[in-house]
């Protein structure tokens, strides 16, 4: 099909107001500028989200012992992880050793996507592959309008069944990206670009300039590194109760702090991805937290399924609007 903005505006209806705030959703969050912090441990990107959480209602005898048992399981977790398992780290190696022969069945078998870009039609391609069972990480690409490959990597989606999705599938979305956004049963479902494999068979984005195929994400000094190459750091603590995380571009330039509640996941894995506004984080392990504020503005407008053969947005609001069917049906 192909994607028409005014389309999708008659779509929306009252909430319509969302494609031009799809901008707001998507854009740098406001930034302020914060003294450097000596203290490495500043920047939190180790598996301690639980511990945080509960040092604010334990004793400093009882945190003790909390901090005993998670240097315990901490060394359980590496053993299960060098046994295989379905972190990001852990199913990398495995997709990339798929990954060309994935490239071939993807130039073969990939969904035509069609839509306007300044007026004129432009026709790219998707295909959705293979995860490791139990996994919200697999295998994923899209190629462009000379059907050459645009991005082969790992994806991640809020349920790993996703990925076995039928080929069939409606295309909602390809971005410049690469992120895919499908339509099934009048539910947005997304895959977000979270590493770029490389190979010589393979290129990568045009955009990536940052962290590729599996090596190693996290610097000594905190930084995340990303796909661009900008990277980001984040900082932890707890405000009444609630998770609060400040997201900085770089130790001085920094998001305000907000608060974010656990939409799937809650295993106490490292961040590993999030978006240009700090409005979700993806953990290691396959986890989402998102922006509490955000969700309170915009999902009272997403309760409704999409109709049939209606277009999907872009990502920052189609991932937003799967967010919401999740939370407005706990």
């Amino acid at each position: 099909m192909i994607f028409d903005e005014s389309a999708w505006n008659s779509e929306m209806g009252t909430t319509n107001f969302l494609f031009a705030e799809e901008l707001e959703v998507c854009s740098v969050a406001p930034i302020q500028n914060v003294a450097a912090d000596p203290d490495p441990k500043a920047f939190h990107v180790s598996r301690n989200r639980k511990i945080l959480l509960k040092q604010s209602q334990r004793s400093d005898l009882a945190m003790l012992f909390i901090a005993a048992m998670y240097f315990f399981f901490s060394i359980a977790h590496l053993a299960y992880a060098n046994s295989g398992g379905t972190d990001l780290t852990e199913v990398c190696p495995v997709l990339l050793s798929q990954a060309d022969a994935f490239s071939r069945e993807c130039l073969s078998n990939a969904s035509t996507y069609e839509h306007y870009f300044d007026g004129s039609p432009e026709t790219h391609y998707e295909y959705i592959g293979p995860s490791v069972p139990g996994s919200h990480f697999g295998l994923g690409c899209t190629l462009n309008s000379k059907h050459e490959i645009a991005f082969l990597g790992i994806y991640y989606t809020i349920d790993g069944d996703n990925f076995k999705l039928p080929k069939n599938a409606m295309p909602g979305y390809v971005d410049f990206d690469g992120n895919i956004g499908v339509l099934l049963n009048g539910k947005p479902i997304n895959f977000l670009v979270v590493r770029p494999f490389e190979t010589k068979t393979i290129p990568l984005p045009y955009y990536a300039s940052g962290i590729k195929n599996c090596e190693k994400q996290i610097s000594p000094d905190g930084k995340i590194d990303d796909i661009q190459g900008g990277g980001f750091y984040v900082q932890e603590s707890v405000r009444n109760g609630a998770l609060s995380i400040r997201g900085c571009y770089t130790k001085t330039v920094c998001a305000d702090e907000e608060q974010y509640v656990q939409i799937v996941g809650g295993q106490d894995h490292v961040i590993v991805r999030t978006s240009l506004a700090f409005d979700y984080y993806i953990e290691d392990g396959g986890g989402l937290l998102y922006n509490i504020a955000t969700i309170k503005k915009y999902c009272p407008a997403f309760k409704a399924p999409i109709r049939p053969n209606s277009p999907l947005p872009y990502p920052a609001v189609s991932f937003l609007r799967e967010v919401c069917l999740i939370e407005n049906n706990r």
